[in-house]
């Protein structure tokens, strides 16, 4: 695997000790870290934040404390150059498929960005948005593989 979407929840995760899937997403990171993967968002990402257009970099921006692990890793990845943008434009039928599975618009960006990724795998802690039916078609249609920290191959 050589590429991976991860959803702003398992960022925040990182970052709430009372949080059910903390002691997941800090080691979640700290093998992301150690690790040569590319963290992948949507097109138009600018480290300025004025020029910024990317959704899911905007998002981290807006919910990852500023001090915590996950910002120190977002900004470690930044001047690395292992975070970049990819097209987050699909095929009719999956762009269909996906309106009619996730209801939540912000979510569908990082689903968009995992399939057009190389791995085509998205990170997330989600179940509202990613329930398990979810995740099981879109992973036996070979669509993306949507899993949980704690099992990303990292």
């Amino acid at each position: 695997m050589t590429d991976i979407v991860v959803d702003t929840n398992v960022l925040v995760h990182s970052c709430n000790p009372k949080d059910k899937w903390f002691c997941d997403s800090v080691l979640f990171i700290e093998r992301l870290r150690k690790s040569t993967l590319i963290i992948l968002v949507d097109g138009g990402l600018d480290v300025e934040e004025a020029k910024n257009t990317s959704r899911i970099w905007s998002e981290y921006l807006e919910h990852v404390p500023k001090s915590s692990l996950a910002a120190e890793l977002l900004a470690e990845l930044m001047t690395a150059g292992r975070i970049l943008d990819v097209e987050v434009q699909v095929q009719p039928h999956l762009r269909k498929l996906i309106d009619q599975k996730i209801t939540d618009k912000s979510d569908r960006v990082f689903l968009k960005a995992a399939i057009n990724s190389q791995s085509k795998t998205l990170t997330s802690h989600d179940d509202a948005a990613f329930p398990k039916a979810v995740r099981k078609e879109f992973g036996k249609k070979k669509i993306a593989t949507i899993n949980y920290c704690s099992e990303a191959a990292l």
